[in-house]
């Protein structure tokens, strides 16, 4: 894999727990790692109408220097766009990672 072409920088976060001002729990993302990407494919969506309310998918591809760890439960950070994995990928022999996400609304 080719230093030059991972040109995004972006952020693996972890779902955790922590208590708030009233100790209660409340789910809070912690950074797993961060890593530099490149962007394989432009962003795919689609449009459909759910409960008379209009809804947007767009759907990303970023490729990564292999790392151990990541699960579909985390997401990604990508310059403050919120992607939820969708699937992960093993590139070769542990050469690379593809993280299919899908960019989170709300």
């Amino acid at each position: 894999m080719r230093a030059g072409s991972l040109d995004r920088l972006i952020i693996i976060e972890a779902a955790t727990e922590a208590a708030n001002a009233l100790g209660e729990p409340v789910k809070t993302w912690a950074t797993f790692a961060t890593v530099w990407a490149n962007l394989r494919q432009p962003s795919r969506g689609r449009e459909y109408i759910s409960a008379q309310a209009v809804n947007v998918e767009i759907d990303q591809v970023f490729r990564v220097r292999w790392f151990d760890g990541v699960t579909e439960k985390m997401r990604v950070n990508d310059g403050g766009k919120y992607y939820d994995i969708l699937h992960l990928a093993e590139l070769g022999r542990r050469q690379g990672l593809d993280i299919a996400a899908r960019l989170r609304r709300g």
